[in-house]
């Protein structure tokens, strides 16, 4: 959150004013220690932080009212990581101050953190009720409800705030993100060649068309993009090789995917990198290169279940069925609700004979695929196997549905490619 302004209090009482100031003081300490050298001043940071509150609370206790001191409240204790009280704080302030919007907006800001977006969106409406020109309020009401995937609500939103803030950046970029989000990709290049005409040395808007043309599959434009986010500044250049590589193979350009990741994977290895390296070495018939790829993931990030599964499914694709046992249960260990890495331990169990344990596998993986229809196959052939003629047919039903419905799904969605200019 931003630095505190200075404290003005509406209480002619100077007792707690003092008490204030050294709190101020001290927070204004823990943002300099913050902004420093956060990971040697950590817990300097925090120390300060607490002297703060302290501070805070016995102001509090000399004047409970004092509106100035509950607000700073509220924002050390976000910052020390005491949600629960900070969202007392600003309820209590809220109440001191019955016309004012800044309350609601810290409580808004507080919920979104967390990913409460309704309890956020509601906040951040009676911020607005009570400042209706509020840009903070109006930012996070749209990005509220872009989190909750309520796009029409959050293009609405943005627009409206655009008319207030015809060049906020931020608010551009968010719609610009919505709109692709929902295919709308004219209009959110739109938004982002306006993020680049308004901060032309930023290289943040040349990243987000890159991604843009690559989802629109104009690999050339998209590499243009992003080639001139790289030349405004080398900090992104991992974001803009990777977003280039995934354009890459999706369009299956393998080789240039290889290419642009091969600065990625030297000493110290990007894991994303790896990943798509291998993903595009598998494609070009490399698996042994592949499987070397997941390996050091694994060794990079033991706790990344995708080394795990992917090695695993490549050695299911060899028929290296015993190797991949037990890599695929690492990944199910790991994966915490990742039904792909059910499917496929599943499959192994099934290629095993370990009927049962297969079955249990499958039917975790229907709960968490719902739109898949792998899983109902491969339960049809457990059953089929297992003499289970009733329970097989309702299985392959099933399956043969969810294909169905994704056919017809994509007849509906299919389009000649979008044709955006660079």
């Amino acid at each position: 959150m931003a630095r505190p302004r200075a404290i003005r209090t509406r209480h002619p009482d100077p007792q707690p004013q003092p008490l204030v100031r050294s709190a101020v003081r001290d927070y204004e300490a823990a943002q300099q220690l913050l902004q420093g050298r956060p990971a040697s001043d950590a817990a300097a940071h925090q120390a300060a932080l607490h002297q703060a509150i302290a501070h805070l609370r016995e102001a509090l206790r000399a004047e409970p009212d004092y509106a100035a001191a509950l607000l700073l409240l509220g924002k050390a204790q976000v910052e020390a990581g005491n949600a629960r009280t900070a969202v007392q704080s600003f309820v209590r302030l809220s109440e001191l101050e019955p016309d004012r919007a800044r309350a609601h907006e810290y409580l808004g800001e507080l919920f979104a953190s967390h990913q409460l977006y309704d309890r956020a969106e509601l906040e951040f409406r009676l911020a607005l009720r009570r400042r209706p020109d509020s840009r903070q309020a109006a930012f996070g009401l749209a990005l509220a409800q872009a989190r909750n995937r309520q796009w029409s609500d959050a293009v609405s939103s943005l627009n409206k705030l655009l008319q207030l803030a015809p060049r906020d950046v931020k608010a551009h970029r968010l719609l610009g993100t919505v709109e692709a989000s929902q295919d709308q990709l004219p209009a959110a290049r739109q938004q982002f060649q306006q993020v680049i005409e308004l901060r032309p040395r930023d290289p943040q808007g040349y990243l987000d068309l890159g991604e843009l043309y690559a989802k629109a599959g104009d690999y050339n434009a998209a590499k243009q993009s992003l080639r001139k986010a790289l030349a405004l500044s080398p900090a992104p250049a991992a974001i803009a090789r990777l977003d280039l590589a995934r354009a890459a193979h999706a369009l299956g350009r393998d080789n240039d995917a290889l290419e642009t990741l091969a600065p990625l994977l030297r000493t110290p290895a990007v894991p994303e990198a790896l990943v798509l390296d291998g993903l595009s070495q598998e494609q070009l018939q490399h698996a042994a290169v592949a499987a070397r790829d997941y390996e050091k993931l694994m060794r990079l990030a033991p706790m990344d279940f995708r080394g795990y599964q992917l090695l695993g499914a490549s050695e299911l694709d060899q028929h290296q069925v015993r190797q991949a046992l037990p890599v695929l249960r690492q990944a199910v260990q790991l994966s915490a609700g990742n039904g792909e890495a059910d499917f496929l331990y599943g499959k192994a169990l099934f290629e095993t004979g370990n009927m049962a344990e297969a079955e249990k596998e499958c039917k975790t993986a229907v709960a968490l695929l719902a739109q898949d229809a792998r899983p109902h196959y491969l339960l049809f052939q457990i059953y089929s196997r297992t003499h289970h003629p009733v329970r097989a047919r309702a299985e392959l039903k099933l399956a043969q549905q969810i294909n169905a419905a994704q056919r017809q799904k994509q007849m509906g969605m299919a389009a000649p490619r979008v044709q955006m200019e660079p």
